[in-house]
């Protein structure tokens, strides 16, 4: 397919379909024609510093074939200090949508966060592939927020009233 499309993309999420051991130039895309990837409705948006939080995604126009076809980056460079760094990921499952091609394709995806520097913070996740000449690529925003450990603990409290009934003998201290 390289050979006959060219510049152009061949088709191969409908090319698998075909039975035929010709190749066609039909299953021949544009470059132009093809849309932006998407992504919405990611959630959770929010996750802890020590990652293994599971991510489902929403997408457009990611026409990956398998798991392995897509890089999944988490950016946490701070813009002002410049410190942070970006922490590589893989997708856990994805689920495609029936009649998906290179130039119109849905589905679902889950990733699982990394490990991060406990000061992350704000991170901006790329989802990517790259299909022959074509790159796919879109983004969403995630916060890190640090592990509490240790025991609860009150600073200082103050009870108010120290006296639960005036007439007896029970106060709070």
């Amino acid at each position: 397919y390289a050979e006959l499309c060219g510049s152009s993309l061949a088709d191969y999420l409908q090319v698998v379909l075909d039975p035929s051991p010709q190749c066609k130039v039909q299953y021949c895309i544009p470059q132009d024609t093809i849309l932006p990837a998407t992504i919405s409705n990611p959630t959770p948006t929010k996750g802890s510093t020590s990652g293994g939080d599971a991510v489902t995604i929403t997408f457009a126009n990611f026409p990956a074939q398998g798991i392995s076809d897509l890089l999944v980056e988490f950016d946490t460079t701070n813009a002002i200090t410049g410190q942070g760094g970006v922490y590589k990921t893989g997708v856990v499952s994805l689920s495609i949508n029936a009649g998906a091609s290179v130039t119109s394709s849905s589905g679902s995806m889950v990733i699982r966060t990394p490990p991060v520097n406990p000061s992350a913070g704000a991170s901006t996740v790329t989802v990517s592939m790259r299909s022959g000449p074509v790159s796919f690529s879109a983004t969403f925003d995630f916060e890190f927020r640090p592990v509490i450990t240790g025991p609860a603990r009150l600073a200082q409290a103050t009870v108010f009233p120290t006296t639960i009934f005036p007439s007896s003998s029970i106060f709070v201290a």
